[in-house]
């Protein structure tokens, strides 16, 4: 139960920091939503009592302290504030824009987890082998290549050569493919690294060679004994990472035209919408405590150990 208690407030503190953090930075820096609507006008000269009434109504004439504290307490009653670029509600735009993106995410997490797994799993069940000693070298080569690079190679063998997938990712459910694959190569990768050095680790242990030695075959002792005994510092990565998803599901949406969080937080950005960018940023803090919270409750499931130290 104290367990319990530390990490949910662990998680409250790394939310608290992501909304403190965000606004400070959105405060400091140049220009705001009214600037960018002044500055649709062409030019035009605006009255300054029309500008300050404006900036006003929004919120945004007020101090640091008292802007912060007003903006904290709206959050802790879960009142995220209103678009100023779209002029409807925040809670309501991040509600449409995020099951695209959790369908996106959790394809492409899936993918990873699935395939970066069974990749060590099978290479290093022979490491003596050429091929196997040569194809270790893929997960460093997959963790380094940009994800816009990734998307655009995708696109040009897939859907422009062979016409097998759209090249939007809206569409039909087929369409979320290329998106969720351009996410999974590098963080798939990241995820066979760690695999394939937890094995050579489990390897040397006293257990594995003491199950050898009782005569089971080198199938149940690598199945059954060196992959789950490796997997702690992968569901560690998992956890820890998943920002790194978050980012490549941004880049994924924009190339892909998918509408998600991503595309939604790329065009508040460009609008200075800070309501809405300040929204989508604790939105994805949430969205990663929640993910690392749920690897920290995997971790007894996967290694009894772990349990018996708790």
């Amino acid at each position: 139960m104290r367990r319990i208690a530390l990490r949910l407030g662990q998680a409250v503190l790394v939310v608290w920091g992501a909304f403190t953090v965000s606004f400070i930075v959105l405060f400091l820096i140049p220009g705001d939503s009214v600037s960018v609507m002044l500055n649709a006008n062409g030019g035009t000269a605006v009255d300054p009592g029309a500008e300050a009434k404006l900036r006003a109504s929004l919120g945004l004439d007020g101090s640091f302290f008292h802007r912060y504290f007003h903006e904290l307490g709206s959050y802790l009653h879960l009142d995220l504030g209103h678009s100023v670029e779209y002029g409807a509600s925040v809670a309501h735009m991040l509600w449409l824009a995020l099951p695209s993106t959790i369908v996106l995410t959790l394809s492409a997490m899936v993918l990873s987890v699935v395939a970066g797994i069974a990749f060590a799993a099978f290479v290093s069940y022979r490491p003596d082998n050429p091929i196997a000693a040569l194809a270790r070298i893929l997960p460093a080569f997959g963790n380094s290549i940009p994800t816009f690079w990734v998307a655009l190679i995708l696109l040009q063998l897939f859907s422009f050569s062979l016409h097998i997938f759209p090249v939007t990712g809206q569409g039909p459910w087929y369409a979320v493919v290329l998106p969720a694959v351009t996410i999974a190569i590098p963080y798939g990768s990241m995820i066979a690294q760690v695999t394939l050095d937890g094995i050579r680790r489990a390897q040397a242990e006293l257990y594995v060679m003491t199950a050898r030695s009782k005569g089971i075959g080198p199938v149940d002792v690598h199945l059954r004994h060196v992959l789950p005994a490796s997997l702690l510092p992968t569901i560690s990565v998992i956890g820890l990472n998943f920002g790194t998803l978050l980012a490549g599901a941004v880049i994924s949406e924009t190339i892909y035209s998918r509408q998600g969080l991503g595309s939604l937080m790329q065009t508040a950005v460009l609008q200075r919408d800070l309501p809405l960018v300040q929204g989508a940023i604790v939105l994805t803090a949430v969205m990663f405590v929640l993910v690392n919270l749920l690897t920290d409750a995997l971790y007894p499931l996967v290694d009894p150990r772990v349990k018996a130290v708790r």
